[in-house]
């Protein structure tokens, strides 16, 4: 089988989406079928191999603010004659922008089926850069449209497709979960990590992701802050880039709470990433906006149990008490139910290894449904 999978997420990867479509290429690769991805062309190398994937790199300008490029693959001249000498059965797009109208276009050319995978709450992207709810009402609609083109819909989550449902999609949905393959870990890298950043032995709090203020920061350096003030000893640790780094970290000092917290950036190495996962005690993570985070998974398959908003569509899989923790968007509240966690060491270990067990679904078997999804395409196609 020939796969092209479409993405404005550049690589190398720092956002979850475009750890998605990597996830896909390489177990894609690995099921012995043959399999390309489609992204924005790097700025400081000409790499087209990720670990042995094939990367079309296509022309972009860079978004003011974000990591993010708008991607040109229509104009760009090399891009397309690298893809028409591409042999192609079936198109995945996971993008409804740039990336998801050039994969649709390659479907259309050569007359292949092309699945669409909703991952976002656009509409919620839209709102925070125009501010205006009729733009961002008509940037939904043409998001609609875009997947209406699809021969399939995909989300990743139950609440993931009941948003898109929400935007005025009709057409039938196809659940596809992310996956997760268990982090790369050595046991004698932990000494070397808590060295490396300096960590004390106090409880660990963790948040991996996007710096960016949609994620809800906010409550986790507020929470950070009641927990100095009920006197609770603690690291609070960042790991991600964004556009709103610079704000979180001018916001931790303004609350008092800079001497317990640490911001590492990007970690591109999954074995530092690991040592920090196995060093803390939960992963907070409050977003709203998320709806099905790899990170989430991450934790879960190295037995660390994650805080979420009771409610949030992140927080689908999580049963309270059970295989993590679900709180409120009160910091007071957060901070006396934290030290409650983490006070009880033998329920936080049930709880972490409940986690492993049941959100921590190895890639290779979502892989496999998605390739029977692929395949009866493909049979319905001929």
């Amino acid at each position: 089988m020939y796969v092209a999978q479409y993405t404005d997420s550049g690589f190398p990867v720092v956002d979850g989406v475009g750890r998605v479509v990597e996830a896909y290429a390489y177990n894609i690769a690995k099921k012995g079928h043959s399999c390309f991805i489609a992204a924005p062309r790097p700025d400081k190398t000409d790499r087209d191999k990720l670990e042995d994937i094939n990367i079309i790199g296509f022309a972009g300008l860079p978004i003011p603010t974000t990591q993010y490029k708008l991607g040109i693959p229509i104009l760009d001249i090399a891009f397309n004659a690298k893809i028409s000498k591409e042999q192609i059965d079936i198109v995945h797009v996971h993008s409804p922008f740039s990336a998801g109208t050039a994969g649709h276009l390659t479907a259309r050319l050569r007359k292949v089926p092309l699945i669409g995978t909703f991952h976002s709450k656009y509409y919620d992207d839209f709102y925070s850069v125009t501010k205006s709810k009729i733009l961002s009402e008509i940037g939904v609609n043409i998001i609609v449209d875009f997947y209406n083109k699809c021969d399939e819909v995909w989300t990743v989550s139950n609440s993931t497709a009941e948003t898109l449902r929400e935007y005025g999609f009709q057409k039938e949905i196809i659940i596809m979960e992310n996956g997760a393959d268990e982090m790369p870990f050595n046991e004698s890298s932990l000494d070397f990590v808590r060295k490396k950043f300096n960590l004390s032995m106090s409880p660990t709090i963790l948040f991996v992701g996007q710096m960016s203020w949609k994620k809800n920061q906010m409550l986790i350096l507020e929470t950070a802050a009641a927990l100095t003030e009920l006197n609770f000893d603690y690291n609070l640790i960042f790991v991600g880039q964004g556009p709103d780094s610079d704000e979180i970290k001018a916001k931790s000092e303004e609350l008092g709470i800079l001497k317990n917290t640490l911001f590492t950036g990007h970690i591109p190495e999954k074995e530092i990433l690991s040592a920090l996962y196995k060093l803390s005690d939960i992963l907070f993570f409050p977003s709203y906006y998320d709806n099905a985070p790899m990170v989430l998974r991450e934790a879960a398959s190295l037995n660390l149990p994650s805080l979420l908003i009771k409610g949030s569509n992140a927080a689908e899989s999580i049963t309270d008490g059970f295989n993590g923790f679900l709180c409120s968007d009160n910091a007071k509240s957060n901070a006396e139910l934290i030290i409650k966690i983490l006070n009880d060491r033998e329920k936080l270990k049930i709880v972490g290894d409940n986690a492993k067990d049941t959100i921590a679904k190895p890639w290779d078997k979502i892989i496999d449904k998605a390739l029977e999804r692929y395949q009866s395409l493909i049979d319905a196609n001929n």
